[in-house]
């Protein structure tokens, strides 16, 4: 039983004290929930951006093949013209080639394939540290909830469980910083 008006001021205190962790891991699960979403919007547009890249790739192909097939089929009949068309193959040849892989702007395949698996990677770990905090945040909840019921009903019995939420609630906050010990079940 909790009789003394001095352990009721103690609990009332540590409740208060509970709350700004709580606080901090609402704050952090909103902002890490919101990067994640950011993320996955930024992963889905770089993929879009890729499919685009291989679409332009196989159009530019297609147009170097039929050239090519229209020049063996019929050849120019002056040789300016036959260099004007292959000055056209070389432009569409470079072109194609920087549709596959461009270092200069980093909008290449290879490169916007590596920036989305790089992005995907973000977003995975915003993900798992919201889930972390989200949790945390539950845990100093009930940790809270069971002091101040301990506190109202009088039974000392709850603060048992209200320390371990607490202590866990309080564990899981700081992991969710680092990711240091992953948690199987969250």
């Amino acid at each position: 039983m909790i009789n003394s008006e001095k352990v009721r001021d103690i609990l009332g205190l540590l409740i208060g004290i509970v709350t700004i962790p709580m606080a901090i891991c609402t704050l952090h699960w909103s902002n890490t929930t919101s990067e994640s979403i950011t993320e996955a919007i930024n992963v889905a547009n770089t993929y879009s951006f890729y499919q685009g890249k291989a679409v332009r790739k196989a159009m530019t192909q297609l147009k170097i093949y039929d050239i090519e097939m229209d020049l063996k089929i019929s050849p120019p009949a002056t040789p300016e013209k036959l260099a004007i068309i292959q000055e056209r193959l070389a432009v569409l040849k470079k072109s194609a080639d920087t549709y596959e892989s461009d270092p200069v702007s980093g909008e290449g395949k290879k490169e916007l394939l590596d920036k989305a698996k790089k992005i995907e990677e973000m977003r995975q770990r915003q993900s798992s540290t919201s889930t972390y905090y989200g949790n945390a945040m539950i845990l100093l909840q009930l940790s809270i909830i069971l002091a101040s019921t301990a506190m109202t009903v009088r039974v000392g019995l709850l603060l048992v469980p209200a320390a371990i939420f607490m202590l866990f609630g309080l564990f899981v906050m700081a992991d969710a910083a680092t990711l240091f010990f992953p948690i199987p079940f969250f």
